[in-house]
């Protein structure tokens, strides 16, 4: 790159050296008026273009590098990409404005790292909350949600089942005997078993519409929309069965179940569902355990009969 001293000179020889040049080629061959009028025409040109060609003066040796530096900064006032200028190697004598330049290069540097600090401290501040939010809403033993998200969306969902005329059911699971299995056992196995009850529910339910839960201690249930009687029987079956084959600490599961489907008129409101679910799983564990037993609401019970 051209310095600041070598694009002035240049600029100076152009305007003093080639008048002085042919005004000398006159003088040597003797053409002393030319010479002198030549003289006369180039100072009245240098007092009518004087201003003209200061700012032209200053455009060349300053005008275009200043111009340069306030785009950057407009760039990087707007958020955009702005690239370093390319400079010679550093020298103690150099102009201020190469000197400008290079600590415009740093600055966009340090813009560009803190910029790059920046995102990667959102994503993990984001990173964090979302880890928040799951954990807030997850029970951290068996990976199901916890009981404040239930009661968080249960009378959402009731509404939202109310309002599109949609079936929707209420499960309660107990484990039948877990506090034996706890004494006989030991608290690790009793988490063993309630993860492996959690397992069974995932897998049972409709990923993203059903919504398996754990309610306290050894009491668990899933929210389930859209589902007729036959299947949400066939489920709940298959949830006792699984967990009955699965564990060796002779434990089984009651279950109770509270339904209103899509023909019903009036549905109950969220406590009087659940206490229609608890209801059925009180019947469940008193007729024997290791049962399942499913309730209607009493506009549903109305209309069958």
């Amino acid at each position: 790159m051209m310095s600041m001293t070598t694009r002035l000179c240049l600029i100076l020889l152009l305007i003093c050296a080639l008048p002085t040049a042919v005004a000398v080629l006159l003088l040597e061959y003797k053409h002393y008026q030319q010479a002198l009028t030549l003289a006369v025409l180039w100072l009245v040109a240098l007092l009518v273009l004087l201003v003209p060609l200061a700012r032209t003066l200053v455009y060349l040796v300053v005008g275009r590098d200043l111009q340069r530096i306030n785009r950057m900064c407009r760039r990087m006032r707007d958020g955009e990409s702005a690239g370093a200028f390319i400079l010679p190697l550093e020298r103690e004598d150099e102009h201020e404005l190469i000197r400008l330049k290079r600590h415009m290069n740093w600055m966009l540097h340090a813009v560009a790292s803190r910029e790059q600090h920046l995102q990667s401290t959102l994503h993990t501040v984001m990173r964090n909350k979302q880890e928040y939010q799951r954990r807030s809403t997850v029970d951290g033993l068996t990976g199901v949600f916890n009981r404040g998200y239930f009661e968080e969306m249960f009378a959402r969902i009731l509404d939202e089942a109310h309002r599109c005329h949609s079936s929707i059911a209420l499960m309660l699971i107990d484990c039948d005997g877990f506090k034996q299995v706890n004494d006989t056992y030991g608290h690790q196995v009793g988490d063993e078993l309630l993860c492996l009850l959690g397992n069974i529910l995932k897998r049972a339910v409709r990923q993203g519409v059903d919504i398996p839960f754990r309610y306290g201690g050894d009491e668990f249930g899933i929210i389930l929309i859209g589902i007729d009687q036959d299947r949400l029987s066939a489920i709940a079956e298959t949830v006792r069965h699984q967990f009955e084959q699965g564990n060796t600490c002779d434990t089984t599961l009651s279950i109770g179940i509270a339904l209103c489907d899509d023909g019903c008129t009036v549905y109950p409101g969220d406590h009087a569902f659940k206490r229609l679910a608890d209801q059925a799983l009180y019947t469940s564990k008193h007729q024997g355990k290791n049962s399942v037993v499913l309730r209607k609401c009493a506009h549903c019970d109305a209309v069958d009969q």
